[in-house]
């Protein structure tokens, strides 16, 4: 994935109100990359809130993936912050708190996919597998375990959750569509293959009826299964 796709603006929703993340900056010192949330505070009105990195630096910070709100309102995305040596974060931002806990390097292969799956329990997706990660509300004592899903031959890939609290994940593993999720045996993964999809953006849900719901390009023509 290109440095584009990765930070690719990104909506999610706080009770009713949105909030899209997106970049601003040139890339230069005088106006490096940063990340910006913006809320919209009423009708035609949004406010629009710079994040900075973990240090005060000229040098860049980029989102990189999707954007999620927990239920104590805090905004939740991933960054390589080049403020600092160990730069890939995940990083919850509140108007007045800005904080963060250390991803691992490899986690930031590919865009990032973020599902909420409780209070405190958010899924991240990337290229180097599925992170479970259990929020604290000290955010830096934030806790996550690696399961290593093959999301690292994937061009795009996405999560959701289900009824039961698990992940439900689809790929497009070259130009094959599928779907992954947890097997009945603890510990292993079962594959559902959905037929041809062309290089683009994906996304999943799961609807009412613990039903995977895909959403992606064919034959040039937009999808939803």
């Amino acid at each position: 994935s290109s440095l584009r796709e990765e930070t690719d603006p990104s909506i999610a929703l706080n009770g009713s109100t949105p909030s899209v993340l997106y970049l601003t900056g040139d890339g230069y010192s005088g106006s490096p990359n940063r990340p910006v949330i913006a809320i919209r505070t009423g009708p035609n009105t949004w406010t629009r809130n710079v994040v900075p990195g973990a240090n005060v630096s000229s040098n860049n910070v980029y989102p990189w993936g999707e954007l999620a709100i927990d239920s104590t309102g805090r905004h939740l995305f991933a960054v390589d912050d080049e403020t600092i040596t160990n730069n890939a974060h995940l990083v919850a931002w509140t108007p007045s708190l800005r904080t963060s806990v250390q991803l691992t390097p490899q986690t930031m292969s590919g865009r990032q996919s973020l599902s909420l799956a409780g209070a405190n329990r958010l899924y991240l997706l990337g290229g180097s597998g599925l992170f479970d990660v259990s929020m604290a509300a000290s955010f830096p004592s934030t806790t996550m375990t690696r399961s290593l899903v093959e999301t690292f031959t994937t061009s795009q890939h996405v999560v959701a959750t289900d009824a039961a609290g698990l992940p439900r994940l689809l790929v497009n593993h070259g130009s094959t569509l599928e779907v992954v999720r947890p097997a009945s045996s603890p510990g292993f993964w079962q594959w559902t293959e959905l037929g041809p999809a062309e290089p683009g953006r994906i996304d999943v849900s799961v609807d009412g009826a613990n039903e995977t719901r895909a959403c992606f390009v064919r034959a040039g023509k937009l999808m939803l299964y």
